[in-house]
This record gives C-alpha cells, sequence and structure tokens, in this order.
C-alpha cells in the first residue's frame, strides 16, 4: 500500500489504528518515517503535511486548533495572522508536550470538529474571548456569511460567554463581504460612527460601508476589483446622484494609513452636516463601551 497517499486520504493525518487497519505493517511504518515519506507526529499519529504546519504542531501537542488559529486553517478573515498556534485540549488531558508558541486552551469538547480543529462554533467563542474586536469580528463575520455557522449556533456560542461579553453580538454582521469592511466597521464603531454595511443602491448592488448615512467607505481588495473596475466607477457615480460622498480605499490604505482614511471621513461629514454650522462633531454612542472582555 502506499503510505503517503492513504495518510492524504484522512486529510494528511490518520492514527496508527487507521493504518494499520488498511493493511500497514509496524515495519513498513518505520521505514515510510525513516525514509521521509510521512513523519510521526507523536505517539500514534502519522501524517504527510510539514512539522511548521499549525495542524502538526496541534496535534503534537495533543489537541486542535482553536481560536484564530483554526480560522486562519479554515482560510477565513484572519487580518493579523497569529503569532502562537492555539490548541485546544480536553480538560482532562494529561501529559501533553508542550512547546514554544503554542498556547493551550483546556475544555474542547472531542466530540465536535474535526481531528485537526475544534468546531467553527467553539472556535468563535475562543476568538471572541481572547482576541481584539478588530480581528475577533472578522473571523465570526466571515463564518455567518460563508454559511459556516448558522444564526442558532452563533447564539449558542455567545450563551458561552460571560454576560458582559455577550454585547459583542451587536458588533457582529454577516452581510460582510470582505474583512477589509469587516475591520473598517469595527474600527468606526469604536470611535462612535453609525455604520451600516452593504447598503443598497440605485442599482444591483450595494455600498460597502455607509457612515452617517451620507459618506460612504468602499474597500478595495485587489484580488476582487480589479476585474470590476468600471461597475464600480458607475457606482460611485450612483451614489453620489443620490446624494454619499465616496471615499474608495485599498486594502493597504486601510492597514497602513487608517488617519488619512478618518481625515478624509471627517472632512466629508463637514461638509456634509445636517444645518448650516458647517461643523461635523461626532457623537459617543452604545458602540465606543467595552463588549465586556
Amino acid at each position: 500500500m502506499d503510505l503517503h497517499d492513504e495518510i492524504n486520504s484522512h486529510g494528511g493525518f490518520a492514527t496508527t489504528r487507521e493504518l494499520r487497519a488498511a493493511g500497514a505493517t509496524e515495519h513498513a511504518l518505520t521505514r515510510a518515517v525513516r525514509s521521509g515519506v510521512i513523519r510521526r507526529v507523536r505517539n500514534g499519529w502519522y501524517s504527510t503535511v510539514a512539522p511548521s504546519d499549525p495542524r502538526f504542531r496541534a496535534i503534537r501537542a495533543g489537541g486542535r486548533l482553536t481560536g484564530i488559529s483554526a480560522f486562519e486553517s479554515w482560510g477565513a478573515w484572519v487580518w493579523n495572522h497569529p503569532t502562537v498556534v492555539h490548541v485546544a485540549v480536553a480538560g482532562n488531558a494529561a501529559r501533553l508536550r508542550r512547546a514554544p508558541g503554542i498556547r493551550i486552551s483546556y475544555g474542547s469538547n472531542p466530540g465536535e470538529g474535526t481531528r485537526t480543529a475544534v468546531s467553527v462554533g467553539e472556535a468563535v467563542v475562543h476568538v471572541l474571548l481572547n482576541e481584539p474586536l478588530e480581528n475577533a469580528i472578522p473571523c465570526v463575520d466571515w463564518a455567518l456569511s460563508r454559511g459556516r455557522l448558522d444564526i442558532i449556533d452563533f447564539e449558542r456560542a455567545i450563551l458561552r460567554l460571560p454576560e458582559p461579553a455577550r454585547a459583542v453580538r451587536s458588533w457582529v454582521d454577516g452581510r460582510s463581504q470582505s474583512v477589509l469592511e469587516s475591520v473598517a466597521r469595527v474600527r468606526l464603531r469604536l470611535l462612535g460612527y453609525r455604520v451600516a454595511s452593504q447598503v443598497s443602491t440605485g442599482m444591483l448592488d450595494a455600498n460597502d460601508l455607509v457612515i452617517e448615512d451620507c459618506a460612504v467607505l468602499e474597500l478595495d481588495g485587489r484580488e476582487f476589483h480589479e476585474s470590476t473596475f468600471e461597475k464600480d466607477r458607475r457606482k460611485d457615480l450612483i451614489t453620489t446622484i443620490e446624494g454619499r460622498h465616496v471615499i474608495r480605499v485599498s486594502e493597504g490604505m486601510l492597514r497602513y494609513d487608517w488617519p488619512s482614511i478618518l481625515g478624509a471621513l471627517e472632512a466629508c461629514l463637514r461638509a456634509r452636516s445636517v444645518g448650516n454650522s458647517g461643523d461635523f462633531v461626532r457623537q459617543p454612542t452604545g458602540s465606543q463601551r467595552s463588549h465586556g472582555r
């Protein structure tokens, strides 16, 4: 049998029991490890992935990926990539292989999720408790927008949070279409702005974010917008005709030049302020209060 292919059929990780059931002998396993065809992760586990892979490191530690590390492995909207691997283990786990760069959390439910990661709902709880809003909310937005988490499981996850932290519910928006939208929305709400996501325009399209009902932030990830240049400009025209000012922002601007974006937004709001004072004064809202973490 081809041990490499057999392990890949299990998602890149297989137990000794599974491989023996498929016909592998102890001698064949030892020979494959020595030749580098497969790798022994820890006692009873073999893999075809690199030891640097977070999944490999989680299983070697005796657990599974959780929190933002799990979301990263799923290809979710991760704004700031984790500097450590977040690993969940069962509450009664013992003889763990601790290593630098591994953060262990206890209480994982072994009946949910996969062999390499906890369930999405469990990862949501972890990310909301352990990450700042700017990192956590995009992950949850992604899970809802991609159908990886339904509203019932989301509410179950929220109920697992300490009661003061449940206010984070109002920060999540499954209508978000990108990590850029989610990050910008969180930043603006932290500053007290009223922000609406994916607001319909006078055409079959929507504005990414509408701030205070008069400014529009369009967030252009290169991979999504190079092929829609003409359509985006037509949308800008319609938005302007409808009475809103468009500010179009790239990922680099959002990541490295947020003060300039904020300055442009405030100038827009002053110019379009209600009344004739010419000044827009940002009003504190409930969004500025801590969500209790």
